[in-house]
């Protein structure tokens, strides 16, 4: 089916960016698909399209054939892939490398939509990304486990999404419904970190193509009501810290090309958001360590000596009474005194989120950070408030906090709890 006069337009500016960055940043480019075997043959589930930059590792190439589903990845020049989206959108078939030929694959190319991105689950880069739908949407696909006697084992697709495509996201199915991805990184420049503080902010930036002296950074910071920051810096070096006189609850600071006036990065830290950037750290202070421990447990705080294996719905019940109330901080280390024990931190935010997955529905949004108190190490997991959607104990149903203490909450707190979620709820409360 031709594509229409919008369409076009998207696929220009895909071209475009490909030629314009392919010959100076980018030295591969790498196609990953993944299929399934369906009446009518082969379908595609998932495509991503990225580029590795000049001087980098290139990938190995995979095939991966399943009995009904196959994993492949192939390299290719920035101007083959160009030719592959070109036949994608002029000719309605997806090569993927296979001697078999390509697949069927009717694109609904976006239009209207920003394509630029400063950050994105599917890069660490500053990109612009398209994502290409089929014109007649695909349900989502059976889950049934990769194996195969000479082959990597997948349990299923999620495991998929996270070793092949390193996303772990709670709603992977929805990434396997025909669509395909076009990832198309600016490696002129990054910020590769940003470190929030009580005090400070610090920068950490990267580029192979700019100097320092080429870039400008700017630097916004505030409390509620009092702006911290304000600055315009002018690097020397990949790195600078800019002093606050409080911590900030947001911060944002963007890259800058100085001669073009072009911004380049952006990232961005606002405390109790549910997601994010894994780039930008919150750090906790000795002082705020301190003041934890002599406020003592309350309806924002609460101790644990450590994650029991034998009771794990303890750490559920209190993150979804958190997630349903105010937000709070499960301090993993310290025992219901307030002494501080320590802990083994290793694979312990893991074994925190597998528990909330496991044991609530949905699982509340969390952020995790390993501190050291007194030689001993501490793991605390901040439970961000959620405002759309109420969480439930699985089995149990949903729980509030109140003081100290973790409850079922009464009939009009449930009303209450329930008018922050648009969607209908079905939940027992009975434990």
């Amino acid at each position: 089916m031709p594509i229409t006069d919008q369409e076009k337009l998207v696929l220009s500016r895909m071209l475009q960016l490909i030629a314009g960055r392919g010959s100076q940043f980018y030295e591969i480019g790498v196609q990953t698909t993944v299929l399934s075997r369906g009446p009518s043959g082969w379908r595609n589930l998932l495509t991503k399209f990225d580029f590795v930059r000049k001087g980098m590792p290139r990938p190995d190439e995979l095939r991966y054939e399943y009995p009904e589903a196959a994993i492949l990845r192939r390299l290719l020049s920035h101007t083959e892939v160009a030719a592959v989206l070109e036949k994608l959108s002029n000719e309605d078939i997806l090569e993927t490398g296979d001697p078999r030929g390509g697949v069927p694959f009717q694109p609904r190319l976006p239009g209207g939509q920003k394509s630029w991105w400063s950050t994105r689950e599917w890069t660490d880069w500053p990109s612009d990304i398209f994502t290409i739908e089929l014109q007649v949407g695909m349900g989502h696909p059976g889950d049934d486990p990769l194996v195969a006697a000479d082959l990597p084992y997948f349990p299923s697709l999620e495991h998929v999404l996270a070793q092949i495509f390193g996303l772990r996201n709670p709603n992977w199915l929805d990434y396997f419904r025909g669509l395909v991805v076009v990832v198309l990184p600016d490696f002129r420049a990054r910020i590769s970190k940003l470190t929030v503080a009580l005090g400070y902010l610090k920068v950490d930036f990267e580029s192979l193509f700019m100097r320092p002296e080429d870039l400008v950074v700017q630097v916004y910071a505030e409390n509620p009501g009092r702006p911290l920051a304000q600055k315009r810096v002018n690097p020397d070096k990949f790195s600078l810290q800019v002093d606050l006189d409080d911590r900030p609850t947001f911060a944002s600071v963007a890259l800058v090309s100085k001669a073009s006036g072009e911004a380049l990065h952006i990232k961005s830290f606002q405390e109790g958001r549910g997601w994010q950037d894994p780039h930008v750290i919150f750090e906790t202070s000795q002082q705020e360590i301190e003041q934890i421990l002599l406020v003592g447990e309350s309806e924002t705080l609460e101790f644990k000596e450590r994650v029991q294996k034998e009771t794990p719905s303890n750490l559920a019940k209190t993150a979804v009474a958190f997630a349903n109330t105010k937000g709070g901080t499960i301090v993993i280390g310290v025992d219901d005194d307030g002494r501080v024990i320590g802990c083994e931190t290793k694979g312990l935010g893991d074994t925190v989120t597998n528990v909330l997955r496991t044991q609530c529905d949905p699982p509340p949004s969390i952020e995790t950070e390993v501190v050291q108190y007194q030689e001993k190490s501490l793991l605390l997991v901040k439970v961000i408030q959620s405002n759309d959607r109420v969480h439930i104990l699985k089995d149990h149903g949903p729980l509030i906090r109140a003081n100290a203490t973790n409850r079922v909450p009464t009939a009009g707190e449930l009303a209450r709890l329930c008018s922050r979620h648009a969607g209908e709820l079905n939940f027992n409360l009975n434990p």
